[in-house]
C-alpha cells in the first residue's frame, strides 16, 4: 500500500513539475500579452523564467521521463498549430516540426505513450481556448476556437482528451488533478501587483 502511494505522489510530483515547466515557458513567450493583465510567476522571474522552467522539467524527467518527454513534445508540437505560415530555424513549416516532435517521441517511447500525451495536451489546449475566446481576440497568439469554431473545438477538445483516457487513463486523470495547481502556481495571484507599472 505505501509503495502504490508512494508511486501516486511520484507520478503527481512529476506531472507538476513538467505542467509547471510549460506553462512558464509558455508565459514567458506570452509576456507582451500577460504583462499588463493579471499577475503570472513568469512575470516575477523574468529572465530567469527559462532556468526555472529548465529546472522545473528536469526534476519531472527524474521522476517520470516518458511521461516528461512526451508531454513536452505534445505541447511543443500543438504549440505550432494554427501558425502554419512561420518559417522555423529548421527551415520547415510549423506543422513539419509538429509532425517531427510527434515522430520523435514516437521513437523514443513508443506510439501509445505519445499518442496519449498528444491527446490530452490538444485536448487542454482546445478546450482552454474556447473558455479564453473572448479574451484571445486581440492576442498575438493564434486561438484555435477562433481559427475552428467555438462548438467544434469544444467537442474535439473533450474527444481529445476521451481519446487520452482510453490510452492511458492513469496519466490523464492524474494530468486533470493536478492541472488546477499548475494553473494557480503560474498565475501567483498572491503576488498582488506583480508585472505592473
Amino acid at each position: 500500500m505505501s509503495s502504490a502511494i508512494f508511486d501516486v505522489i511520484r507520478d503527481l510530483a512529476a506531472l507538476f513539475a513538467t505542467g509547471l515547466a510549460i506553462k512558464l515557458l509558455d508565459d514567458h513567450l506570452d509576456r507582451e500579452e500577460t504583462f499588463f493583465s493579471r499577475p503570472v510567476l513568469a512575470t516575477l522571474l523574468d529572465r530567469g523564467t527559462g532556468a526555472y522552467s529548465l529546472l522545473s522539467y528536469a526534476l519531472a524527467a527524474r521522476l517520470k521521463p516518458d511521461w516528461a518527454l512526451t508531454l513536452f513534445l505534445a505541447s511543443y508540437g500543438c504549440g505550432m498549430l494554427g501558425d502554419s505560415p512561420w518559417r522555423l530555424p529548421t527551415r520547415l513549416p510549423a506543422y513539419g516540426e509538429t509532425c517531427l516532435v510527434f515522430a520523435l517521441g514516437v521513437l523514443a517511447t513508443d506510439w501509445q505513450e505519445m499518442t496519449s500525451s498528444a491527446a490530452f495536451i490538444l485536448g487542454v489546449q482546445l478546450i482552454d481556448d474556447v473558455l479564453d475566446l473572448a479574451q484571445d481576440r486581440h492576442a498575438l497568439r493564434p486561438n484555435l476556437a477562433a481559427k475552428w469554431g467555438r462548438v467544434e473545438s469544444a467537442l474535439a477538445g473533450i474527444a481529445f482528451v476521451l481519446i487520452g483516457l482510453l490510452l492511458d487513463l492513469r496519466k490523464i486523470i492524474l494530468g486533470l488533478a493536478v492541472l488546477p495547481a499548475v494553473l494557480y502556481v503560474a498565475r501567483a495571484p498572491w503576488l498582488k501587483g506583480a508585472g505592473k507599472p
